[in-house]
């Protein structure tokens, strides 16, 4: 940035100086009182740089190896300004911090609450560094908005480290955050076009005890590298409880700490590289989620991904390596993506959930064996689900018309690798699944043709396959576990051909019959979709009684 004509200052504890006009030395520092450009240079051990313009022009303040440590307020204050830019000169290190002992200035609106704190519209720039260390409360805030758009910048907070009232907007920069409480957020509700956090590039790297990054109304991530650690990380879980049919105990609980990504309408991902390891929900909107690009990386020590009402994923690669459950949602749309699931519970629920706080089986609340109004769309993409409790659930319906699902669910009989209270139909792509056969159930399909094998023997690592007469492998999934029901539905799969199907154990050779072709017996409980209670060994139709 250009300094000619700017003001000078060189801060100093036995006596500040200014050298031009719009700024005056003061007793513990330097007062800024109109819109100019300031060089910034020197240390103070106890003092501030403070803000009070009352024009319209905006006040920049190049900081070029500036040093501010005060032990009673924030030692960047802008009172008052238009707009406050501050631009870090190339090669310089700047430091701000506070005191533990701090007091606030205004005790009624508890101001000035950070280290550097502006009333004011705030932008931090340049190539050079900035740390700050906020032993009082948090890092840095503005009262309006907040835009970093380069720079280094780190930042270590007793509570939050970045906070943005109307907006916090992260257009690049390198960013180093660590808090006590939450890593960033926006929290003005009284409209949609406040309360945001919007992430375009640079590389930022967030640790926090209480949320990662969190809105009160819209979070985007466009671009850029994210790294969160929030609540401790997937590992700092607070242990989940489950009876045997491992339908989970909680409490609705929508405000626990330690999510990752949270926001209270919108929650969008439209490409960047995101990591997240959370003691919660890694991605969770109390309204829509929506996945439309960049690569997400997801431990999480509840759900991989949570929406109160929509969840959407359209493009983009999705990997949940650890979760309790993968995908909850009342509806869950899959128009494409790649999608990989790894869950203790269940892989992906579809619920409508409960307001009220209730200890409820299956996920989301409720009687587990209720159909409600929840839907899960399959229209395309690549699933991949691995799960220790239901592998796909629905409490409502199921309708798959594209793409390619493979599922590796439960071992135990109390769940079941297809769940769904409502219907369930497959009109288009391929699914395959595995899993065991006590609460066996199949979709419906009119126009396309299928296979049950009651009675494999799969184990961890042994592959299931189908292959064609001249033994091209039209489908094949590994077990991760003990798996003794698989099913699989696919296009190429065609009536009056001859098939060869192996676990690795055993191989049969079928000719199909069209439709659903059995192969073995199912023990347990009942089948098929659109009636019964499986609890209750009741039969759906389509499916025989207890077995093929």
């Amino acid at each position: 940035m250009d300094t000619t004509g700017a003001t000078v200052i060189t801060l100093a504890d036995s006596g500040s100086l200014v050298e031009g006009t719009g700024a005056s030395a003061t007793e513990r520092g330097v007062t800024v009182t109109s819109g100019g450009v300031y060089l910034v240079r020197g240390t103070l051990s106890d003092g501030q740089l403070r803000v009070e313009s009352s024009d319209d022009s905006t006040v920049f303040l190049i900081m070029d190896g500036a040093r501010i440590h005060s032990e009673t307020t924030a030692p960047l204050f802008v009172r008052e300004a238009h707009k406050t830019v501050i631009h870090l000169a190339g090669g310089s290190e700047n430091t701000l911090s506070d005191s533990a002992s701090a007091v606030y200035e205004d005790v009624e609106n508890e101001e000035p609450s950070g280290a550097l704190f502006s009333k004011s519209d705030l932008t931090l720039n340049g190539s050079g560094t900035l740390t700050v260390n906020a032993a009082f409360k948090d890092g840095i805030v503005s009262r309006d908005g907040l835009k970093i758009a380069d720079g280094s910048v780190t930042v270590s907070a007793a509570d939050d480290a970045l906070m943005g009232r109307d907006y916090v907007l992260i257009g690049g920069g390198r960013l180093h955050l660590t808090a006590t409480g939450d890593g960033i957020k926006s929290t003005n509700d009284a409209s949609a076009q406040v309360g945001i956090v919007r992430i375009e590039g640079g590389e930022l790297h967030v640790e926090s005890g209480a949320d990662g990054i969190q809105a009160e109304s819209t979070l985007s991530v466009v671009g850029g590298t994210v790294q969160v650690v929030s609540g401790g990380g997937s590992q700092n879980a607070p242990a989940q409880q489950g009876n045997d049919f491992g339908f989970r105990l909680e409490t609705t609980e929508t405000e626990s700490v330690g999510k990752a990504l949270k926001a209270k309408t919108i929650l969008e991902m439209r490409g960047g590289t995101v990591t997240l390891d959370a003691a919660d929900d890694a991605v969770h909107s109390n309204d829509a989620v929506t996945i439309d690009g960049g690569t997400l990386t997801v431990s999480a020590g509840d759900d991989g991904v949570h929406a109160d009402r929509t969840l959407t994923i359209a493009s983009g690669k999705l990997t949940i390596e650890t979760s309790y459950e993968g995908l909850e949602a009342k509806t869950i749309t899959l128009d494409g993506g790649d999608v990989r699931i790894t869950a203790s519970d269940d892989g992906i629920n579809a619920s409508s959930g409960s307001s009220e706080e209730e200890v409820n089986f299956g996920g989301f609340g409720g009687d587990p064996f209720e159909t409600d109004d929840s839907a899960l769309y399959i229209r395309g993409g690549t699933l991949h689900v691995d799960a220790m409790g239901d592998g796909i659930d629905s409490n409502g319906t199921i309708d798959m018309t594209g793409g390619t699902v493979t599922v590796v669910g439960p071992s135990n009989g109390g769940n079941g690798t297809l769940d769904c209270n409502g219907s369930f139909t497959v009109t288009g792509g391929t699914l395959v699944a595995i899993g065991s056969s006590g609460m066996a159930q199949t979709p419906s399909s009119d126009t396309m043709n299928a296979i049950v094998w009651g009675g494999c023997a799969l184990t961890s690592g042994r592959t299931l396959s189908v292959c064609d007469r001249q033994g091209n492998e039209i489908v094949s999934l590994e077990a991760t576990r003990a798996a003794n029901w698989a099913y699989i539905l696919s296009p190429e799969l065609i009536a009056g051909e001859e098939y060869t199907l192996s676990d690795g154990y055993e191989s049969r050779t079928i000719t199909h019959s069209g439709g659903l072709h059995q192969i073995g017996t199912v023990g347990g409980m009942g089948g098929g979709f659109g009636g019964g209670r499986p609890d209750m060994g009741g039969n759906r139709p389509g499916m025989p009684p207890h077995g093929f």
